[in-house]
């Protein structure tokens, strides 16, 4: 029980803090997203996206992040907030993939 009271909230820090910095200063994290969508539209027929709306889309997945790891550090329905984090998480991880 200790080890859980201590563990969320340190594992829910790094989302947090990723979260916070994508919604305030989401420009690093656009970069990065418009590269990796670049490499997906080669492979398939996607439609071109504004920076703009990158920007909003990076910002709301901030806020997502941010919130899913704010749950599961103060333990509300931490199983929930744990998929959460592994579904918003999912992406990112596939998009800084290793291979091209």
């Amino acid at each position: 029980m200790l080890v859980r009271r201590i563990a969320r909230p340190l594992l829910a820090t790094a989302f947090v803090a990723d979260g916070v910095d994508a919604v305030r200063r989401p420009e690093a994290h656009v970069d990065r997203a418009e590269e990796a969508y670049g490499r997906l539209a080669e492979r398939v027929d996607l439609p071109t996206v504004d920076r703009r709306r990158m920007t909003t889309a990076v910002r709301v997945h901030g806020a997502a992040v941010t919130a899913a790891g704010v749950a599961l550090a103060v333990g509300r329905a931490p199983r929930s907030a744990a998929l959460a984090l592994a579904v918003l998480t999912a992406p990112v991880a596939l998009a800084h993939a290793p291979w091209p």
